[in-house]
């Protein structure tokens, strides 16, 4: 299934709209693969008949909607953004065809990215937390927790922003605190069970590519013709008698 970035702005840098998608596409993926049917996500009907979501929902934004839960929403704590260099810019050729490279800037960043868990149930955060963990520390090994990966490292014939944005996520989760609170839509009778982990992560981007490809470049040929272009005839060679220089 090809990578679709959640959000995606188009006249500045990427960096954190592509960093949250990958992120939100790569574990949303986990659970709608998941082995477990009670948090796989999937659509099914209701009682009344409506079109609903099931198992774990994935998302960036809170919600006070019951039916948004259980979720693992992600946060990014962003802590340096600084340039690779001083001073530093790197000649890169865009486009294949390019014939003069494009300046460009280059930029690093460092942060942590928070998991947090939102279950309904103390053993449903429990099976959410495992997948977390799971998916961190040894998501390689499962196809399905490899889902994340692959939308975290995408390859750039698939994802072509992929060219200037790299992100590594650390293979090494912190928990904080089990906690539960009341159901942000005032059930007087539900809790909601909780849990985060957070994950370093450090990445790579680049100012934005040019699109205009109609500047020009170095001047390869110049067409030169003994005669008037658009005012003469072209000549027929030598049965013409008039001279050529």
């Amino acid at each position: 299934m090809p990578f679709t970035p959640m959000y995606m702005p188009e006249k500045t840098v990427k960096y954190k709209t592509f960093l949250k998608s990958s992120l939100r596409d790569g574990l949303a993926r986990v659970f709608a693969n998941h082995p477990d049917e009670s948090l796989r996500t999937r659509s099914a009907t209701n009682a009344k008949g409506y079109l609903v979501e099931e198992g774990v929902k994935v998302s960036l934004e809170w919600s006070r909607e019951k039916d948004r839960y259980p979720a693992v929403l992600i946060r990014f704590y962003e802590r340096d953004i600084k340039s690779i260099g001083v001073g530093h810019t790197e000649l890169i050729q865009v486009h294949e065809d390019d014939l003069v490279p494009t300046t460009m800037m280059h930029n690093i960043f460092t942060g942590d990215i928070e998991f947090a868990v939102y279950a309904l149930s103390n053993y449903d955060r429990d099976l959410m937390s495992d997948t977390i963990v799971q998916t961190v520390t040894m998501g390689v090994l499962e196809d399905y927790t490899n889902n994340f990966f692959n939308a975290v490292y995408a390859d750039e014939d698939v994802v072509p922003d992929a060219r200037w944005h790299f992100i590594d996520i650390a293979k090494k989760a912190s928990g904080f605190g089990e906690t539960q609170a009341p159901a942000p839509w005032q059930s007087e009778d539900e809790q909601l069970y909780m849990v985060q982990y957070r994950v370093a992560v450090s990445g790579e981007f680049y100012s934005v590519p040019p699109e205009d490809r109609s500047g020009g470049g170095y001047v390869t040929s110049v067409p030169i013709y003994p005669w008037l272009e658009g005012s003469e005839d072209q000549p027929a060679g030598q049965d013409d008698p008039a001279p050529w220089v």
